[in-house]
C-alpha cells in the first residue's frame, strides 16, 4: 500500500478517515415539543477505513441534552479493500422552548485516489421546540429507548457475542502448556 504523509494542511474537523466517501445528514422531525426526542442521521458510505473512523460529533446547543449514538454497520472486507456504509444516529432531548439553527455539520477525510483532504458541510438545520419550559414529564414517561445509558464506545447494552480466543489469556495458557509438554 502507497503511504501518504497527510500531517501538512490536515482540516480541524479531521478524525482520521481515509477512503473514498460520500456523507448524508438527515435531520428527524424538526417540529416538536419540550422533551421530545430529535434524531440527527448520518451516513457515512464509501471505500476506506470506515471501521476504524471516529465518530464525527454534531455541534448541538446545550438545550438540548445528548444521548449516546446508535452506530450501524454494514461493511464488507473483500481483496480490494473495506467498503460500505456507516449509518450514525443521534438523538436529543430538547430541554427548552424556542427556534434553535444548529450550525452546519462538517467531517474531513483524506482521499488517497485525489492525494487530497476532502470535506463535506451539510446545510444548518432549523428546529422549532414548542410547549413552555415548565412543560416536565416523569422518566416513566419518556420513551424506554431514552432511559438506557449505553457506556461509551459500545453501541449495545447486551454484551458481546463474539470474543476472540487468539490474544487471549486463555490462547496464551494453551499455548505455554502444549509448549511446555
Amino acid at each position: 500500500f502507497p503511504s501518504h504523509d497527510i500531517s501538512f494542511g490536515r482540516p480541524a474537523d479531521f478524525t482520521n478517515g481515509v477512503g473514498d466517501f460520500q456523507l448524508e445528514v438527515n435531520p428527524g422531525n424538526t417540529t416538536l415539543n419540550v422533551n421530545d426526542a430529535f434524531d440527527l442521521t448520518v451516513l457515512i458510505k464509501g471505500n476506506g477505513n470506515l471501521n476504524l473512523l471516529e465518530l464525527p460529533k454534531p455541534n448541538m446547543p446545550a438545550e438540548f441534552d445528548a444521548f449516546t449514538p446508535d452506530v450501524q454497520d454494514k461493511i464488507s472486507f473483500s481483496v480490494s479493500g473495506v467498503a460500505g456504509t456507516k449509518k450514525i444516529n443521534y438523538i436529543y432531548i430538547a430541554k427548552t422552548p424556542g427556534t434553535f439553527v444548529l450550525p452546519p455539520f462538517s467531517w474531513s477525510w483524506f482521499n488517497p485516489k485525489t492525494k487530497k483532504f476532502e470535506s463535506f458541510t451539510s446545510d444548518s438545520i432549523r428546529v422549532q421546540v414548542l410547549g413552555s419550559a415548565n412543560d416536565t414529564e416523569t422518566a416513566s414517561s419518556v420513551p424506554i429507548k431514552f432511559q438506557l445509558s449505553i457506556p461509551q464506545g459500545r453501541t449495545s447494552i447486551l454484551p458481546p457475542i463474539y470474543t476472540p480466543f487468539y490474544g487471549s489469556f486463555s490462547f496464551f495458557a494453551w499455548l505455554c502448556f502444549l509448549l511446555v509438554s
